[in-house]
């Protein structure tokens, strides 16, 4: 762990008994080995939840890739799709002719 070895553990311990005191070190190990606990769980729940977003849902296994659909959307539309459309000339005319109505007789005129 850490590359740490039992000589240097020790040595780690006697600095600590000298610089925390006997009667405190007992509860500076309880609230380091909490913490190091607490750490240790915060990782694990971190490691399950991206572990489960990654992980395949079993509904994204029915589900058809986008490209298959999208090809098969183009193909229905253009089997769907009448033979002869409008050109761009007669639908930009019919949009004209709807936003500036004139009744029959001013086109008349104008012309």
């Amino acid at each position: 762990m850490f590359g740490i070895g039992f000589p240097e553990l020790i040595l780690i311990m006697g600095i600590a008994l000298i610089v925390v005191g006997p009667e405190k070190l007992p509860e500076l190990a309880k609230s380091i080995a909490k913490g190091v606990m607490e750490l240790k769980k915060t990782a694990t729940a971190l490691k399950d939840s991206f572990q489960e977003e990654t992980e395949e849902k079993p509904w994204e296994k029915d589900l058809p890739h986008p490209s298959k659909t999208i090809e098969e959307a183009v193909s229905h539309v253009e089997a769907v799709t009448p033979a002869e459309s409008p050109s761009d000339q007669e639908l930009n005319d019919s949009y004209q002719d709807s936003e500036n109505p004139e009744s029959p007789e001013e086109k008349n005129e104008g012309s």
